[in-house]
C-alpha cells in the first residue's frame, strides 16, 4: 500500500527545507519515496505546485490531490507532500514530529482531505538521547592524519 504525508510548514522558505531534506534522505537511499511535491501559494495569492519533474517515476502524487492542496491551505503557510509505502510515510511523520517536537503539523492525506496525525504516537521523543548527534556525524569526514596531543601555552 502507499501513503501520501502531508507537513504544513508556517512559510515557503520552511516548506522548501522540508522538501530539500526528503530529497536528500532519497538520494543518500536513507528512505524511498515514490514522489515529492511542494504546494504554496506565490505573493499575489496564486497557486504554485512544484513537483519533482518526474524524478522518483514510480508512483506519483495526483494532481488532483496537489491542487486540492492549495485550496485547504492558506497563505503564507505551504505543504510538502510525500508519497511512499506505509511503513516510510510512517517513519518520515515520526522522524518530523520528533526533530520538529510537534511544531510541525503531519497530516494523512486520503480521499482529498488532511487527516492530522500530529501527537498521536504516544511518544515524540527519539529514541536515543544521542540519535541527532549520529545523524549530524554521518557526514563529519574522520581524520586522515597523525595527530599529536601537546600542550597550549
Amino acid at each position: 500500500m502507499t501513503k501520501v504525508l502531508a507537513i504544513r510548514a508556517p512559510g515557503r522558505d520552511q516548506g522548501e527545507f522540508v522538501l530539500t531534506s526528503l530529497h536528500e534522505a532519497a538520494e543518500k537511499k536513507r528512505i524511498e519515496l515514490d514522489d515529492i511535491a511542494l504546494v504554496s501559494h506565490d505573493p499575489d495569492g496564486k497557486l504554485e505546485l512544484h513537483k519533482t519533474s518526474g524524478r522518483f517515476h514510480r508512483n506519483k502524487i495526483d494532481d488532483a490531490i496537489l491542487k486540492r492542496m492549495g485550496e485547504l491551505v492558506a497563505s503564507p503557510d505551504a505543504i510538502v507532500l510525500a508519497k511512499g509505502d506505509d511503513a516510510t510515510i510512517d517513519a518520515v511523520g515520526e522522524r518530523v514530529r520528533a526533530l520538529t517536537g510537534g511544531d510541525l503539523k503531519t497530516y494523512e492525506v486520503a480521499d482529498g482531505e488532511l487527516h492530522e496525525v500530529t501527537g498521536t504516537d504516544g511518544s515524540i521523543a527519539l529514541p536515543d538521547e544521542e540519535g541527532l548527534l549520529r545523524e549530524a556525524a554521518v557526514d563529519l569526514p574522520a581524520p586522515t592524519g597523525i595527530m599529536v596531543k601537546m600542550p597550549l601555552s
